[in-house]
């Protein structure tokens, strides 16, 4: 249920009257998350999480890094004032990984539910951690240094460390392939990775393939009458980080497409030939790299793998 929101444009908080619903339909504790949520966006909202534009565009992993900072610290004022009033966690609140949980009934892909539950989930946890620290000093610090991407958020210690969290950037000569200028260029970053590598693995090879992220880079380009072409170099810590990454998506793309086995390519890459598209997976950046091309023809996907590979 919702308890209450923040109108950005008229700069005003909606709370609901509870006396005025049904008894039980509004958990007494969900006012001071939308409260604390809403104050927090208005006072943080406009540095933190500007409009995108040419110059202020943040890419998906560094703004679900910043969500999570607001989002994490609005949940932890939240616990913080059930623990000071007394309010215990529901005895009949379902978990909310159990498919009945109203958040489960929105029919929504898990992977995009993942990355929306981020800065309450993980945002929450990070809160905790900043404040464990040094209470709530510590965790105002961090809105003038927020952290820069969600491996940070998952791993205090890289934020709070003397050097912050090494990401490699994905440089590239052009973005231009057969003619087309790619209209989707976005870092999606370790959590987002971790959580598509989950989607068809056990936890533990997904973690072991997700450890050694140190930077992606996704492109999209157009293609008319179908789904559109799209490529994502990633970059690793070490050649072993790349293998284990390699070999956990190369699983997920083999059961996304519902493929038996990957058609036989050259040495270590991997070759799939769903119908009406072209998937490629090689190793690239001496390799510490690994290049995913998921193209609507083969033209396209030979073309997109020398253009991405000159950039070695």
């Amino acid at each position: 249920q919702i308890g209450g929101w923040y109108d950005a444009t008229a700069e005003t908080l909606f709370t609901v009257d509870a006396s005025a619903s049904p008894p039980g339909t509004i958990p007494p504790n969900t006012e001071a998350l939308a409260i604390a949520l809403g104050q927090l966006m208005r006072e943080y909202g406009p540095s933190l999480l500007p409009p995108d534009s040419n110059k202020s565009k943040l890419s998906l992993d560094a703004r679900l890094a910043r969500e999570a900072l607001i989002g994490g610290d609005a949940a932890l004022t939240r616990f913080l004032n059930d623990l000071q009033r007394g309010v215990g966690p529901p005895t009949d609140e379902i978990p909310i990984d159990d498919p009945d949980h109203p958040l489960n009934q929105v029919p929504m892909p898990h992977f995009l539910r993942q990355l929306a539950l981020f800065p309450f989930n993980q945002g929450f946890e990070f809160a905790q951690s900043l404040h464990a620290t040094g209470q709530f000093t510590q965790l105002n610090a961090c809105y003038r240094r927020p952290p820069g991407s969600t491996l940070e958020v998952i791993d205090t210690s890289l934020y709070l460390g003397d050097q912050r969290a090494l990401l490699l950037p994905v440089t590239l000569p052009t973005t231009d392939v057969s003619g087309k200028q790619a209209y989707w260029d976005d870092t999606l970053g370790w959590f987002a990775c971790v959580t598509a590598l989950r989607m068809f693995n056990e936890d533990a090879i997904a973690a072991e393939g997700a450890r050694g992220w140190r930077g992606d880079r996704l492109l999209a380009w157009p293609s008319a009458g179908q789904r559109d072409h799209a490529a994502w170099q990633t970059v690793w810590v070490d050649e072993a980080s790349a293998s284990a990454f390699f070999k956990a998506m190369s699983a997920v793309l083999i059961q996304r497409y519902e493929l038996k086995t990957a058609n036989p390519g050259a040495a270590g890459d991997l070759a799939l030939d769903p119908p009406g598209r072209t998937v490629r997976g090689s190793r690239n950046r001496d390799g510490r790299g690994v290049l995913l091309i998921d193209a609507g023809s083969m033209e396209f996907a030979l073309e997109a793998a020398n253009v991405l590979n000159s950039a070695q």
